[in-house]
């Protein structure tokens, strides 16, 4: 299951029309939602809450996690139109997004990406 949303991507960029679907939902979708998954294990295992982290790919997505993929291939779209401000701030909402979901984690309430009890 894609982390990323096309239609919330579509819109937040203004894209009208099917002009970037197949590059989105064929590349940079897939190469986002890669990346989101690395980034996870990385963040979780520096914080070392490894093993309070569900299975990856995630068969839920959380928001925040969704929220990320959807920065990376928002950032993909602006590296192909040479915007380099933009790319570099959907970059880093992608990885604030990320180490939210990161610190979120914690090893007594959240078994198989199930919350229980807090």
């Amino acid at each position: 299951m894609a982390y990323f949303d096309l239609d919330d991507i579509k819109f937040d960029l203004n894209i009208k029309g099917t002009t970037f679907d197949s590059q989105i939902t064929n590349t940079w979708g897939p190469e986002a939602d890669e990346e989101v998954d690395n980034r996870i294990y990385t963040a979780a295992s520096k914080a070392r809450r490894i093993t309070a982290l569900p299975i990856l790919p995630l068969a839920t997505t959380p928001t925040t996690i969704k929220s990320a993929s959807d920065h990376f291939v928002k950032e993909r779209y602006y590296k192909r139109t040479r915007n380099t401000d933009k790319q570099k701030e959907e970059r880093q909402a992608a990885v604030d997004s990320i180490n939210a979901y990161v610190a979120r984690l914690n090893v007594d309430t959240v078994w198989y990406g199930r919350l229980t009890g807090s």
